[in-house]
């Protein structure tokens, strides 16, 4: 009896002892679920057209999977703002709208201290919003030579891939309040905006088909809650 009373609180100190360490292991490094909001600037090239840095703001949410290194969430950029984006071009040339709404997988590697770093990958889906504007379309007609005429195109819209491959790293600030620092690269594959093409094409009969492939890139920071 008197064995059995003093290895039962000694037993009970240990499995406490454990469950603490245990409990501050995972809130460090074992997050079963994160969301936040960054902000910061993007770059994109498109179709040939290169557009210009601009400002842009994302929001995510992950669940883990395999706690704690596998997280599978969901991401939108550009929404409800930071989504505009000009094309290097001259004249009067509006900015574009661009939001991606897609799903992503965040690696992330559980080393000591406040520091968390990982890499990402996703797939997504971009709409592409274009504000009306007026091309001149020109054709060739036999005796009378070309003939030019304005053509309005209204709010045409592209829809198309994106992929995603980054990397980043959460700073714990307090609690479950932390830092994010992110930046990656997304190559685009399907886009196709044939309003726009058809009219631009038109103005000449040896016109190449416009590239359905482009890239952009993000950089970000931001604050996320990491439970």
């Amino acid at each position: 009896m008197a064995f059995s009373n003093k290895v039962l609180p000694f037993g009970l100190a240990v499995a406490a002892a454990a469950f603490a360490l245990t409990v501050d292991a995972r809130d460090a490094n074992a997050a079963f679920i994160e969301a936040g909001a960054q902000a910061g600037v993007a770059g994109r090239s498109l179709a040939g057209t290169d557009y210009k840095t601009g400002f842009n703001f994302q929001m995510h949410a992950d669940l883990a999977m395999l706690p704690p290194i596998l997280m599978v969430g969901v991401y939108v950029n550009g929404f409800p703002f930071g989504g505009d984006l000009t094309p290097k071009a001259e004249g009067d040339v509006k900015p574009i709208t661009f939001r991606a709404y897609g799903v992503r997988a965040k690696l992330r590697i559980p080393i000591p201290g406040p520091v968390t770093p990982y890499g990402l990958a996703g797939i997504g889906l971009v709409t592409a919003s274009f504000p009306e504007t007026t091309l001149s379309v020109c054709k060739d007609i036999a005796g009378a030579g070309p003939q030019c005429v304005s053509q309005k195109v209204t709010d045409a819209r592209a829809n198309f891939v994106e992929f995603v491959v980054g990397a980043g790293m959460l700073i714990q600030l307090a609690g479950p309040l932390h830092l994010t620092l992110e930046g990656a690269w997304r190559p685009t594959t399907g886009y196709t905006n044939d309003d726009y093409e058809k009219a631009l094409q038109s103005q000449s009969t040896s016109a190449p088909p416009p590239s359905r492939n482009g890239y952009a890139w993000t950089a970000h920071g931001g604050l996320a809650l990491s439970f």
